[in-house]
């Protein structure tokens, strides 16, 4: 699974010119978090610098904090180093109807969790705007399977800076652990 996006433009005499975004730590260094299956891999030249990474992290959760979802974008030639650009903030606020769709459901009896690959802040600000819990964990607390991994994944308001897989895996504890009838629904409700 690959948390980027990359576009390679050609240029005169035979050179290509990449150009990268999504996560910042994916962006910063493709191997973070574990290895993925991109074609293209590297480490940004910036982050030869140790302090480096660590001010972009400190900056995108800031920005999150702040509601704001990141993107980082780095660019480099082909074959050497690749050079990170910066953070662009973005505000997607949820939509006019979600707020009164969730308390709706709620009413009914049916249990709504958020799982997204959105930033952890971002999760929990979300879930405060649209009257969620706001008992969001790390995806990362979904990957490894145990009873305990299974009370959590009931228990959590949801999960945030997950991967598609995350998200069926707690479908799937849901269902055979507590064998719950479980919908899922995508971005935009």
């Amino acid at each position: 699974e690959v948390k980027r996006t990359v576009a390679t433009v050609s240029c005169g005499g035979g050179r290509k010119f990449i150009v990268a975004k999504g996560l910042a730590t994916k962006i910063l260094d493709t191997s973070s978090g574990g290895a993925d299956s991109g074609e293209l891999q590297w480490t940004c030249a910036d982050c030869e610098d140790p302090s480096f990474s660590e001010m972009v992290s400190k900056k995108d959760a800031e920005l999150s904090s702040q509601g704001y979802k990141t993107l980082a974008v780095a660019a480099g030639f082909e074959g050497q180093p690749m050079y990170f650009l910066g953070l662009l903030p973005m505000i997607d606020p949820p939509r006019f109807d979600t707020a009164i769709t969730i308390q709706r459901l709620m009413e009914a009896g049916v249990e709504v969790k958020m799982i997204t690959g959105d930033h952890l802040n971002i999760a929990k600000e979300t879930a405060r705007l649209v009257g969620l819990a706001t008992n969001i964990l790390p995806g990362d607390m979904t990957r490894e399977a145990s009873h305990t991994r299974d009370e959590l994944i009931r228990f959590a308001g949801g999960f945030a800076q997950v991967l598609p897989r995350d998200k069926r895996e707690c479908v799937l504890a849901l269902q055979r652990s507590y064998n719950l009838v479980v919908g899922m629904t995508g971005d935009g409700v």
